[in-house]
């Protein structure tokens, strides 16, 4: 099932979630002291209300 992330205006990453109407977005989480960009390179090119739609869901961390 894909999955996709969003770059919402505030500059959070966010997990979009689209089986339900209801679902919600989750914030893609990080260790302290260390920004989502540092923690998840593969999005940090993402502007601000751009999202990125990835194939599958990840088995790990990206």
């Amino acid at each position: 099932m894909p999955w996709h992330i969003k770059r919402l205006e505030n500059g959070l990453l966010v997990q979009e979630y689209d089986q339900e109407p209801d679902d919600k977005s989750e914030e893609l989480l990080t260790p302290d002291g260390r920004t989502q960009d540092e923690c998840h390179p593969r999005f940090a090119h993402l502007k601000p209300g751009e999202s990125m739609v990835l194939p599958d869901e990840p088995n790990h961390d990206f």
